[in-house]
């Protein structure tokens, strides 16, 4: 389902109290209501601890052990759909060099203006909203079966544990794994499928 200014979620990780409610002002200016402030790491892990975000805008030093590229990289392990575009006053080669990992979708240098924060969160949406039209696309292309199948896989479970809950054998769901892969046009190596399913439906 595409998001909306209203649904799309936004964390901001900054530690400097002045910068972070001056984003969050520029956002709900621009009609972006679903938006929480984190100041430091451990606030920010405790929010996408039962929240996910879907664009971080994230500051990269944040006067901690644990900086915002630290954050970001834990957090794609659980959601490795949100986006993130880093909000910051550091252009040297080593801090860039630092974030190429996580492939931020942006970079703004502090200071910063509305216009270009918005333009940043506004192509995120677009972009955000086009990848899970996408998702919508392949999907239609399967059986109820295969769906259900998919959104197992996505969730960890194994061919035996999904016949056993789908009440089919354990070779059929094979069968049909081989099938959603061939449909869905995936390589033909160990773990397409489930790395599809974790990217498009977690």
């Amino acid at each position: 389902m595409n998001s909306t200014i209203n649904t799309f979620k936004i964390l901001v990780l900054e530690d400097e109290f002045v910068i972070a409610q001056d984003i969050y002002e520029i956002l709900e200016e621009e009609g972006f209501r679903n938006t929480k402030i984190a100041n430091t790491y451990k606030q920010a892990k405790i929010i996408t601890s039962t929240w996910d975000p879907q664009l971080v805008l994230c500051d990269i030093n944040l006067c901690t052990p644990k900086n915002g590229n630290d954050f970001v990289t834990q957090l794609k392990k659980t959601n490795p759909f949100v986006e993130v575009i880093f909000v910051t006053a550091f252009n040297d080669f080593k801090t860039i060099s630092s974030i190429k990992k996580v492939a931020p979708l942006n970079y703004i240098l502090k200071p910063f203006s509305k216009k270009q924060l918005t333009i940043a969160v506004h192509l995120a949406l677009n972009l955000i909203n086009l990848n899970s039209h996408k998702t919508s696309v392949s999907l239609s292309k399967l059986s109820p079966t295969e769906i259900k199948i998919t959104q197992q896989i996505a969730n960890g479970y194994n061919s035996i544990e999904i016949g056993e809950t789908l009440n089919i054998s354990s070779k059929t769901v094979r069968n049909h794994r081989y099938n959603i892969s061939k449909k869905l046009l995936l390589p033909k190596e160990n773990n397409s499928l489930l790395k599809w399913a974790i990217s498009n439906l977690t």
